[in-house]
């Protein structure tokens, strides 16, 4: 008994000591933040394999070039991930020194591993990003390089979008559908104005400004506006790190250049693919092919990982092309393969990383 009461009184003299102690929130948060963006992974990577209709692959062809076609996609896809997350590190300015580049890779393979498989893009990932990169740059710097990088991600694929218009124009006879080509017209005209607004913009105060719009909409303007109180000075900050980025306008341009090449670098894949199926198309008819899949894909952005749309879109640009459908299934399957295995990945880096937080 003499000996339980000494080890308790030197307990409470060393508590005395060192003073009361503080939990860690953030660091409790940021664990439980973890679990749930890799549970709602998982479910999101089952169902991704469950919907994927393999029968509709044609299996011999692509088995005899197995050796070839799954070691490029990765690597070249390996490489996409890599512009990305440079692309990032631009924006961060002199803090992404403070970021390891092969932490900052991890981050954005999970951040785009969350995105494909939360039901609206942006939901997941980009708030897991700023949940990672806080204890690196900091709240402000890292919801200010996250909505930058968003806005940014965004202005590329509609560079994509206005590309593959362009050159649906230059291969396809547009009198053959007039509808068609009013669409596509419309779709590069407004795309391309929106672009150019965004990257000749110079006006300061974005965010709060556009929260200060949001606060007028029925509903939820009240609720916003309680937000906006409560976090003004952030808000404040975020504006002031995007003003920051967008006086520099060499790093603005290069970081838009960096996301544009990725998306070019997607097309490579599809160029790939149809080559390893024994279509030799050219690399302009698969950038076609992309963009208007791509475009299909998030005007359906409600569809959890664009299953069915991304698809849908594809098949048609190809069959437009004067190409077989079925090798527009077979290629988008092939593609959707390869994102389950880098969602898988970028979900496993959750464990690593949730062990790690343990």
């Amino acid at each position: 008994m003499k000996i339980k009461e000494e080890i308790g009184t030197v307990r409470s003299e060393l508590d005395a000591a060192m003073g009361p102690k503080k939990p860690d929130k953030r660091s409790r948060a940021q664990r439980i933040a973890t679990r749930i963006f890799f549970i709602v992974g998982v479910a999101g990577v089952a169902l991704m394999v469950w919907q994927l209709d393999i029968t509709r692959v044609d299996w011999p062809n692509l088995v005899r070039h197995m050796p070839y076609w799954i070691p490029a996609l990765l690597l070249l896809w390996a490489a996409i991930y890599g512009v990305h997350a440079l692309s990032y590190r631009l924006i961060l300015g002199e803090d992404g020194d403070k970021v390891p580049f092969h932490r900052l890779y991890r981050i954005t393979v999970s951040c785009f591993a969350i995105n494909n498989v939360t039901p609206i893009g942006f939901m997941g990932g980009e708030p897991y990003r700023i949940l990672e990169m806080t204890p690196y740059v900091g709240a402000a710097k890292a919801a200010a390089s996250t909505v930058t990088y968003t806005v940014l991600f965004g202005i590329s694929h509609a560079l994509l979008w206005v590309t593959g218009c362009g050159v649906y124009f230059l291969l396809l006879d547009a009198a053959r559908s007039v509808v068609r080509s009013v669409v596509f017209a419309l779709v590069g005209v407004f795309f391309a104005a929106l672009s150019l607004v965004v990257l000749l913009s110079r006006r300061e105060g974005l965010v709060t400004r556009a929260v200060n719009g949001l606060t007028r909409l029925p509903f939820v303007g009240k609720y916003i506006s309680r937000l906006r109180d409560r976090h003004q000075e952030t808000i404040a900050g975020v504006d002031r790190e995007i003003d920051f980025f967008h006086r520099h306008r060499g790093m603005f341009y290069m970081t838009v250049l960096l996301e544009y090449a990725a998306r070019l670098m997607e097309a490579v894949e599809l160029y790939m693919i149809f080559w390893f199926l024994g279509d030799k198309m050219p690399y302009a008819h698969a950038l076609f092919a992309l963009s208007t899949a791509s475009l299909v894909g998030n005007a359906l952005f409600v569809i959890p990982m664009q299953l069915g749309s991304r698809e849908g879109g594809a098949v048609m640009a190809i069959e437009w092309l004067g190409h077989e459908a079925s090798l527009g299934v077979s290629a988008s399957l092939l593609c959707r393969i390869r994102e389950i295995v880098f969602t898988a990945i970028g979900i496993g880096a959750l464990v690593i990383r949730k062990k790690k937080q343990e």
